[in-house]
């Protein structure tokens, strides 16, 4: 048994929790910069914490692995950094005014799905244009 009245615990519960705290707090300050709800910016937030970690990754690693060089793979960064706006973008849309409920063009899944592919294609053409510079 551990009689110690002294432990340190609780240090590290605040820790914890001031940590939360600040990633609520930063995660709350991009959600309102953007408009957007709570619930909404967490995962635009978080997606793109993710994809900026991949391309952190890419610079890191590039070197070594030539299948995730910069070069390679800047297009796909690019459309997944576009999939991350995907929750906002439906949030947006469906903010109404004047009680009108249809959604708009540039929150449609074609619309989503077809820039997606646009900004991969066209990266990869851009890289076939640029390849011999």
């Amino acid at each position: 048994m551990n009689y110690n009245r002294n432990s340190n615990d609780s240090g590290i519960f605040l820790l914890i929790c001031a940590i939360v705290a600040v990633i609520g707090l930063v995660i709350w300050k991009f959600s309102t910069f953007l408009g957007l709800d709570m619930a909404t910016g967490a995962p635009v937030f978080l997606s793109l914490i993710i994809v900026a970690g991949l391309f952190i990754v890419s610079l890191i690693f590039g070197g070594d692995w030539e299948i995730i060089h910069i070069r390679k793979i800047w297009p796909i960064l690019l459309a997944l950094a576009w999939a991350c706006f995907w929750p906002a973008l439906n949030y947006w849309s469906s903010q109404t005014l004047f009680g009108h409920f249809d959604t708009p063009w540039w929150a449609t899944w074609y619309t989503k799905g077809g820039v997606f592919f646009a900004i991969i294609g066209l990266g990869y053409l851009i890289n076939k244009i640029f390849e011999d510079f």
